[in-house]
């Protein structure tokens, strides 16, 4: 099995595929996303316990070191008008206009990142190399046109693409002190997991109304050499100048979190974007405050961070679902080290796949622990309560649903004018999922919140490692459009060596299906599974360019858009757990064909990289 900590959703790889599924979520570029595993994935419950609820209920009374009004804003500075604010007006979508020589687009389009790059051999051991270089470009916004400037793709994993690549603009990485209205970037998202395009601006509007510093964001209408690539987020950079609007002067260090944490095996992989060599003491200070006693615990993160806004911070993660932020899948976060009050600040970042609800009885809409340091107070009887103050101080003070989906509308009709063709029926079925769980989420809480755990059930697990590597060869026989099928061990066959398998638990018969998703018409999709001789299943997940299924076609399996697929092992109580990345091999098409009905021959020998137990 893949070590890794609970719940942690690698975005790029593909949704856990049941005997009986017919389908799994997928991005709006057609590319899977995973979907949580359930029940015994759960790593095991710690054995560290904190008490009964009345001993809970007589320390918090006890305590008052720590109190939390979310009602009124932390104490950061209150950004000034600016003549930016122009390009981040809500109620409009500025035109960015990019040209840029067809070769060097190609280029910049087609680089990217891949799952084993990130959790491969290195295992996460510092930041990920970023794979991205700059280009010369000329920009325009909304008419102010300013010529060699930088432009590079941007992305971590779940948001690249070869088609809609995010975009940054640096003006000045080739002129000196080149600006546009005071600012020296841009950050164009793409959205790729939000066919709405509307969760990140949203997301950001309730973490500021909560009185901490996140990013301006609005909406950008975006063409490349004349052609329109349609809707993107137009986010404010965090960077030098992001921070001046906040905190005071001199600034202090600026670390970005991708698979971070504050436990040994995660620090390292914090990457620092502001400041000098030796700044991360601020960071292992932090781990070390989680170490202590619980009866040291609150003071001692009360010496290094803002525990006020982190709480805060935390409960708006768990509000807006970010499920991909720092306390669900420990990505997408910054942390600052003000140094006017020697505070470690979190700032929320990527947060385009929120407002949906995952919630369900292993994982609670209104508590996600998952992080070293939510799990930490969590466990902690005052700590608990306090979280769940903040929460309700933000549901009572920030979560006004009619005003949320009124916004909602408002620019719905804002931006319809620029999504591209053959999106609209996603967008309109992504916002009315956005509204329903406005609606849904206060009830939803309110009814949970006396049944919560006293203890997060999982403890903070080992950072992901794909550290080893096994093997697939052999041939998979099915029939196009069985997608739909219930039971694959009627549509299809296998002849496959898979290592490492199980020598007490091998395969007793292999079934498989293929077909197409509504969802992502540009992509095939080919799953084949074992059921073991001793329980339980392997599911193999794999997809393809619908153009590449044609016969006597190989395909070059690389994790992204060319293709690549993903392994998970399901008990015999139906549970899962990611167990490997099928990449680095060759799929080859003996006889295939993309009508209902047509055979698929398709023979595959391909590494498959996990870490096996």
């Amino acid at each position: 099995m893949i070590r890794s900590p609970h719940n942690l959703v690698v975005n790029t790889v593909a949704c856990l595929m049941l005997v009986v599924a017919a389908g799994c979520g997928t991005d709006t570029d057609g590319s899977p996303v995973a979907s949580d595993v359930s029940g015994d994935a759960i790593d095991d419950v710690s054995d560290d316990t904190t008490g009964s609820e009345e001993v809970a209920a007589d320390d918090a009374s006890d305590d008052t070191r720590l109190s939390v009004d979310t009602t009124e804003p932390p104490a950061f500075l209150t950004p000034p008008a600016s003549p930016s604010d122009a390009l981040f007006a809500s109620d409009r979508v500025i035109d960015v206009a990019i040209t840029v020589a067809a070769e060097d687009w190609d280029t910049l389009r087609q680089q990217t990142r891949t799952l084993v790059d990130v959790i491969g051999p290195g295992c996460l051991d510092g930041p990920v190399d970023s794979p991205f270089t700059w280009f010369s470009a000329e920009v325009s916004v909304d008419g102010q046109i300013r010529s060699n400037v930088g432009l590079r793709k941007k992305g971590f994993i779940g948001s690249l693409s070869t088609t809609r690549p995010s975009l940054k603009i640096k003006f000045d990485e080739y002129v000196d002190d080149a600006e546009l209205l005071g600012l020296d970037r841009l950050t164009l998202n793409n959205g790729r997991q939000d066919p709405s395009r509307m969760n990140t601006c949203l997301a950001y509007d309730i973490y500021r109304a909560a009185g901490m510093p996140a990013p301006r964001c609005n909406f950008a209408h975006v063409t490349v050499n004349g052609q329109s690539l349609g809707l993107y987020a137009n986010v404010e950079t965090v960077k030098k100048r992001f921070l001046r609007r906040h905190f005071p002067e001199p600034l202090g260090p600026l670390w970005e979190g991708q698979l971070s944490d504050f436990t040994d095996g995660w620090l390292a992989t914090f990457d620092r974007k502001i400041g000098s060599e030796g700044a991360e003491d601020v960071l292992f200070r932090l781990q070390s405050a989680l170490e202590a006693s619980d009866a040291d615990l609150l003071g001692a993160l009360e010496a290094v961070i803002d525990v006020d806004h982190f709480l805060s911070f935390w409960a708006a993660e768990v509000l807006i679902a970010h499920w991909d932020g720092y306390n669900g899948n420990r990505n997408n976060f910054y942390v600052y080290h003000d140094t006017s009050r020697d505070k470690l600040v979190f700032m929320p970042w990527g947060a385009d796949a929120t407002f949906e609800d995952r919630g369900g009885p292993a994982s609670p809409n209104s508590v996600v622990a998952n992080s070293a340091l939510a799990y930490r107070l969590y466990s902690h009887p005052v700590g608990r309560a306090l979280y769940l103050e903040a929460l309700q101080a933000l549901m009572a003070g920030v979560w006004d649903e009619d005003a949320l989906i009124a916004k909602v509308d408002q620019w719905d009709v804002l931006t319809a004018g620029v999504r591209l063709p053959g999106t609209f029926d996603a967008a309109a079925e992504s916002l009315q999922r956005i509204r329903e769980f406005i609606s849904a989420q206060r009830p939803t809480i309110d009814s949970e919140l006396a049944g919560l755990p006293v203890e997060w059930p999982a403890t903070p697990g080992e950072r992901p490692c794909f550290d080893d590597e096994g093997s697939i060869e052999g041939t998979v026989t099915t029939t196009w459009a069985t997608i739909f099928e219930e039971n694959l061990f009627l549509t299809g066959d296998a002849e496959l060596t898979f290592d490492p398998t199980d020598p007490n638990n091998p395969p007793l018969r292999w079934g498989a299906k293929a077909g197409v998703l509504p969802e992502e018409p540009t992509n095939g999709r080919i799953q084949f599974a074992a059921q073991l001789t001793a329980g339980g299943f392997l599911f193999f997940d794999m997809t393809i360019p619908l153009a590449s299924i044609v016969t006597g076609t190989t395909v070059m399996l690389d994790s992204g858009e060319s293709g690549g697929g993903v392994v998970f092992y399901v008990s015999p109580q139906q549970d899962g757990r990611l167990f490997g990345v099928v990449t680095d091999g060759t799929v080859t098409f003996e006889q295939a064909g993309t009508n209902a009905g047509d055979p698929i021959v398709m023979s595959i020998e391909s590494p498959v990289y996990g870490a096996w137990e």
